[in-house]
């Protein structure tokens, strides 16, 4: 009778925490997306760049001819932001290691906040460029719809974010802002 409850009792106890170890296994895996995900964003993509563009593609009507211009326009603001972004990146790193050292300065890290802000607007200048010379590629129903689908970029089917990337062959991929 004894032995039979000591059975019993660890049997419920392998259950709870078998059960338990399942349900944090499948929250870490939740968890860890959305990390990359803010991960992704604080490098600076994110926003339109993971959004499915083939959609745009088909919605702004682009001819072959305008989809390989856009492609040419985004090939070369990516290599135009490459090195910019490379740099913000140390400059964060810097950031990091004068925050958290043993010479901790502020008017060191109140001059790299400055100068980051400085990489930071040519970035958005570059994508200004970038946009601009995107719409003028439109023709003027194109640009009718380019512009009343500004900021709206990145809020449709959650579901397949991210997947952007794979499996999608169109030339539009990322590329209209």
């Amino acid at each position: 009778m004894k032995t039979k409850k000591i059975t019993t009792g660890i049997l419920a106890i392998a259950l709870i925490v078998g059960m338990s170890l399942t349900a944090n296994a499948q929250r870490g895996q939740r968890v860890n997306k959305n990390k990359q995900g803010m991960r992704a964003q604080a490098k600076g993509q994110g926003f339109n760049q993971d959004r499915q563009m083939g959609a745009d593609c088909a919605y702004m009507q682009l001819s072959e001819e305008q989809q390989t211009e856009v492609a040419k326009l985004h090939l070369a603001l990516t290599e135009k932001n490459l090195p910019v972004r490379n740099q913000l990146g140390e400059m964060h790193a810097k950031m990091q290691s004068l925050k958290t050292g043993d010479n901790q300065d502020f008017k060191t890290i109140s001059n790299l906040i400055d100068d980051m802000s400085k990489v930071q607007a040519q970035i958005r200048k570059n994508a200004a460029k970038h946009h601009l010379s995107v719409r003028d590629l439109l023709t003027n129903d194109q640009q009718v719809m380019f512009d009343a689908r500004q900021g709206k970029g990145g809020k449709g089917n959650r579901a397949n974010k991210g997947n952007a990337k794979r499996g999608n062959k169109s030339n539009c991929v990322g590329m209209i802002r």
